[in-house]
């Protein structure tokens, strides 16, 4: 465990003492973020957000998640989960329990944005270095109980109960860059503005990339024959090869990837707070 892990889990007990586990939610410790071991040396500093923990597949009649066991772990390693995972699973894509990075589709399209902002040379290209060098994160820290996957990504109410543990991301983090979806961005900014949290973690400015959800595309398959978009050729990336590997279903992650080529600065998905 590297430093800011262990600063994130002192930080995290501390706010799971006094505020425990929300109502409805299954009753866990929420995982800090998984922070690569290269991340203080490697600049920008990459923060990459995917939505809600989910933890409805281990739905079970006692409402245990016995599936991963993560009840059977200990305090240490229930806040460190996605790293617990990562060195106990190997795969084409590094397990940090988080499924669009397990799956490939997050880390792939985390690492496409950064060269499009310029950063093509600054960051390694295969799936386990490049997660080493960067932190990804749930922003929805706890489960709603439920047989289903439920997003809480636009409920203030339930966004709310990870407020704190957010701060304490940026905070410990200190985060060049968040790569994050609008609607998890807008959430926040209506509980309290991103500005006033950067205020208070002594930080001058961070560049927010919002994105939509993964599984927006889930029923989108054919965004790009809709909207005209040329399908980015995936030779000209030294990390294309990663899109051959990657494995979530009926999501259209081409089409994903044609929308970050041509459309995301086109529009007002930048913002620097």
């Amino acid at each position: 465990m590297n430093i800011i892990q262990e600063d994130l889990t002192k930080a995290y007990r501390v706010l799971f003492g006094k505020y425990g586990t929300p109502e409805n939610m299954f009753n866990l410790r929420p995982a800090i973020p998984f922070v690569g071991d290269g991340f203080q040396k490697t600049k920008p500093r990459v923060l990459s957000y995917a939505s809600a923990e989910n933890l409805s597949y281990a739905y079970n009649d006692e409402l245990n998640p016995n599936t991963s066991k993560i009840h059977e772990l200990g305090d240490t390693d229930q806040f460190n989960r996605a790293r617990y995972f990562h060195e106990r699973t190997k795969e084409s894509f590094p397990q940090v329990h988080i499924e669009p990075f397990n799956n490939g589709s997050q880390l792939f399209i985390t690492r496409h944005i950064l060269s499009k902002l310029g950063y093509k040379n600054k960051f390694l290209n295969t799936p386990h270095d490049f997660i080493e060098q960067i932190a990804v994160a749930n922003p929805g820290k706890f489960s709603i109980k439920s047989t289903k996957n439920r997003d809480y990504a636009g409920d203030r109410k339930k966004m709310a109960h990870s407020l704190e543990y957010i701060k304490k991301d940026i905070f410990y983090l200190r985060p060049d860059i968040v790569i994050l979806p609008k609607s998890i961005f807008n959430t926040i900014n209506k509980m309290e503005k991103w500005s006033a949290i950067l205020k208070m973690a002594d930080i001058e400015a961070i560049d927010f990339i919002q994105t939509y959800q993964l599984s927006f595309f889930n029923n989108f398959r054919t965004k790009t024959a809709v909207s005209g978009l040329p399908k980015p050729r995936e030779e000209n990336y030294p990390y294309g090869n990663w899109l051959q590997e990657i494995n979530c279903g009926k999501l259209d992650i081409t089409a994903y990837f044609s929308w970050v080529e041509n459309e995301l600065y086109q529009t007002s998905n930048i913002k620097k707070c």
